[in-house]
């Protein structure tokens, strides 16, 4: 006991020395739509019309007051300055580099629960993957002998059971059926089960997803790392254990 309070010890006053000596936090400073960096309509346009089946929606446009208001919390208030629907994996890439060139800040949402609005800020580009909602069953896939699940961003707790049903298995997830799968693993996924089956980030056998660098990666369970090159494989967001 008496090691184990020393190295607890130990490690708060790590801890504090590095809190100490540690230099202040200056949050980045971003464009917003009250600057003149901020991109103007033909940026957007063209942001548009480089990918077709993307939807942009900015201030003034129609239905900018239902697109500014997906966050599901009353506690919060901000508003985008710009809101962006993609459906794969070329359009999330797309407007990264757009964020990345005129310096916005960037947020990302799916079904909008949030607690405490990490998923909107005053101003950002919110890049909504509400729209990347594909889902599909495999009892033979590589991945596990009891079968996987693949999801999309998009995709809530309510069609992922649904999908699981037909196939007569059991997916571990959340007691919200209106919250993300992706959003909810982010978090740990804590599930009515987790005493028994452990957290949702268990579950993951595989994940795709987009760098800040643009590259598109796979990560598997076991370690292993894929780089796709030009975007050739399409993104699936994850797949999961069915039990």
């Amino acid at each position: 006991m008496d090691q184990e309070l020393s190295t607890i010890v130990t490690w708060i006053l790590l801890l504090s020395n590095a809190l100490v000596l540690g230099q202040e936090f200056t949050p980045r400073s971003y464009c917003t739509p009250e600057d003149s960096c901020w991109p103007t309509t033909d940026d957007f346009d063209e942001l548009q019309s480089l990918n077709p089946s993307m939807e942009v929606i900015t201030r003034g446009d129609g239905g900018w007051a239902e697109a500014s208001n997906l966050v599901l919390n009353r506690r919060i208030s901000e508003t985008p300055g710009a809101v962006v629907y993609v459906r794969n994996s070329s359009h999330v890439q797309a407007v990264v580099k757009f964020s990345q060139d005129y310096n916005l800040n960037l947020k990302i949402i799916s079904s909008g629960h949030e607690f405490i609005g990490r998923n909107i800020a005053p101003g950002c580009l919110l890049l909504s993957v509400a729209y990347m909602d594909e889902i599909s069953t495999d009892l033979s896939c590589p991945e596990h002998s009891s079968g996987c699940m693949t999801v999309e961003p998009g995709v809530w707790w309510l069609q992922a059971y649904k999908a699981a049903d037909k196939v007569n298995r059991i997916v571990m997830g959340g007691a919200e059926p209106s919250v993300s799968v992706t959003g909810w693993m982010l978090g740990g996924g804590h599930s009515p089960v987790s005493p028994k089956l452990g957290l949702g980030v268990d579950q993951v056998l595989m994940l795709q997803m987009v760098l800040a660098d643009l590259s598109l990666v796979t990560l598997t369970k076991d370690g292993t790392y894929k780089q796709h090159i030009n975007g050739t494989v399409r993104v699936e967001a994850l797949i999961i254990l069915l039990i």
